[in-house]
């Protein structure tokens, strides 16, 4: 395109569209430069944020930092601990270098790290009040301390007691009718002594002997027992070998029912075994309990019973009310 001559541009129209022109280039211009100056500030805004990420340190650089801070700060408290350990903490000497509220920080960091330390190897031992203290010396002068300070005792040995079942080691009793005793003991498996023993008891062997409760002869055998064990008549009670053999095969009896228990057995003959069975041992009865002792006397035995069991009025007078009912 040709350029307009001189005069041509001189002229107001061709001016005007020339000046228009003009404008509109400066326009198209800044219109330009306010892109550009845009684009670049969102450049240097981007730019900006990715160095200040690029300039954060990450989690592993914040760790090594602290574990190197405490590093820093853990040397010179384990100087002050391992010189505290050595020599006493002179605060004076300290107050000049940390002050007088350093000086306070670090004695209680060290008691803390001291103490954990302590605790970690095992070997702190927490502070006693003296009320636990107390009850720690109340407990240990208990049956429990007492049984941790001292050595268990050995279990007590078994009490002997005197044999049931017939022994020929035993012999005839000295005693009167004791050969006949013996006879009658072999016959029935029964201690030959005991049998003696019982006789002394019952009637101090006599043959006519008769209690209050109508029982009658040497071991004094109720009629009533003997018809149970074969013997009818009770004139026949009167007679020491018949006697003997009745008393005898209830003795056998009883043994057979309560075991290798002699005092059960005694006081069963006594009181009857029902009294035995709702008592569970030896009626509370004085008569029984002292004619238990009275029997193993006689044959060299001690007895230590145990303490009478209670019962209720109505079952203890049924019990007295049999005593010696089944002999």
């Amino acid at each position: 395109m040709r350029s307009p001559s001189p005069a041509r541009r001189r002229s107001p129209r061709v001016a005007g569209l020339a000046g228009l022109m003009v404008e509109r280039r400066h326009t198209g211009s800044r219109r330009l430069c306010a892109c550009s100056a845009s684009l670049l500030l969102a450049c240097a805004g981007a730019l900006g944020a990715h160095a200040a990420e690029l300039a954060r340190p990450s989690d592993a650089d914040l760790r090594a930092a602290t574990a190197s801070a405490a590093s820093q700060q853990a040397a010179p408290l384990a100087a002050a601990t391992a010189a505290a350990s050595i020599n006493p903490i002179d605060p004076t000497a300290l107050l000049g270098e940390l002050g007088q509220d350093g000086v306070c920080q670090r004695l209680a960091e060290a008691a803390t790290t001291d103490g954990d330390a302590a605790a970690m190897a095992g070997a702190a031992v927490p502070p006693v009040s003296a009320a636990q203290a107390a009850a720690a010396g109340a407990s240990s002068s208990g049956p429990a301390g007492a049984a941790d300070a001292a050595p268990p005792r050995p279990a007590a040995a078994p009490v002997p007691h005197p044999a049931l079942g017939f022994d020929a080691a035993l012999g005839v009793p000295r005693r009167p009718f004791g050969k006949l005793i013996y006879q009658i003991a072999r016959t029935y498996a029964l201690n030959p002594l005991l049998v003696a023993a019982i006789a002394k008891v019952e009637s101090d062997f006599n043959p006519r002997a008769r209690s209050r409760k109508g029982a009658y002869g040497l071991m004094q055998v109720l009629p009533s027992t003997a018809r149970r064990f074969g013997l009818p008549r009770k004139r026949d009670l009167l007679n020491p070998r018949k006697n003997l053999e009745t008393a005898s095969r209830y003795l056998r009896w009883l043994v057979d029912r309560f075991g290798d228990d002699p005092i059960r057995v005694l006081a069963a003959y006594n009181a009857g075994e029902g009294a035995v069975d709702r008592f569970g041992g030896v009626p509370p009865f004085s008569e029984t309990r002292d004619y238990v002792q009275r029997i193993f006397g006689l044959l060299g035995f001690s007895v230590l019973l145990d303490a009478p069991a209670t019962a209720p009025a109505a079952a203890a007078a049924a019990a007295l009310a049999g005593v010696a009912g089944a002999r």
